[in-house]
C-alpha cells in the first residue's frame, strides 16, 4: 500500500522566514507552491501535530486489518499534491467500509487525504535527514523537517507497525 505518490513537499523559498512552534511539537506548514483546493495546497493550511500524526498510523493499521477480510479496503492510497482534495474525498467517501475504519480512529476522509501527504513527506524528510547533523543535499521544508526531528523517535516507531 503506497502511502504517497512520491511527491516531496520541496521549498527552498520560505526556509529563512518560517518558525516552526517545536515547543508544541507541530509544524505550520507554509504555503509555496499548490494552491487551495489542491492536496498540497490544504495541507498549508492544516496544522500538523503528533495527536493527528497518531491518528493516522491507528487508522493505516486499522483499515490494514479492516482489509484482511474486506476486499472492498484493498485500495491504493495515493494522494499527489497538486491534485484535488475534493475527488480524493468523494472516492473516500463511496467506500463506506474505509469511512467508518478512519471514523474509528478519530479521521475524517479529508483529514486523512492531508495527513496521508503530510506523514508521507515527513517520513521522507526522516530518510533525508540522516543522523541530527548530518548534510543534506535537499531542501526540505523547514518546518517538516523539524518536525520529524522533533519527533524522530516516535516517528520511527510508528512507522514500524506499518511493516
Amino acid at each position: 500500500m503506497a502511502l504517497v505518490s512520491g511527491s516531496l513537499w520541496l521549498s527552498a523559498c520560505n526556509a529563512d522566514r518560517y518558525q516552526p512552534k517545536i515547543a508544541d511539537q507541530i509544524a505550520e506548514v507554509p504555503s509555496t507552491v499548490y494552491p487551495k483546493g489542491t492536496v498540497g495546497g490544504d495541507a498549508s493550511d492544516y496544522t500538523l501535530a503528533m495527536p493527528s500524526v497518531r491518528n493516522w498510523f491507528l487508522a493505516m493499521r486499522e483499515i490494514e486489518r479492516r482489509a484482511r477480510t474486506d476486499p472492498s479496503l484493498q485500495i491504493a492510497i495515493n494522494y499527489p499534491f497538486g491534485s484535488a482534495t475534493a475527488s480524493h474525498v468523494t472516492d473516500i467517501e463511496k467506500n463506506p467500509a474505509f469511512v467508518a475504519a478512519l471514523h474509528s480512529c478519530q479521521l475524517t476522509p479529508r483529514e486523512f487525504v492531508i495527513l496521508t501527504a503530510l506523514v508521507g513527506s515527513t517520513l521522507v524528510a526522516l530518510d533525508q535527514l540522516g543522523p541530527e547533523n548530518a548534510h543534506t543535499r535537499l531542501k526540505l521544508d523547514t518546518g517538516l523537517a523539524n518536525f520529524a526531528r522533533a519527533n524522530r523517535n516516535e516517528l520511527d516507531s510508528l512507522r514500524s507497525t506499518l511493516r
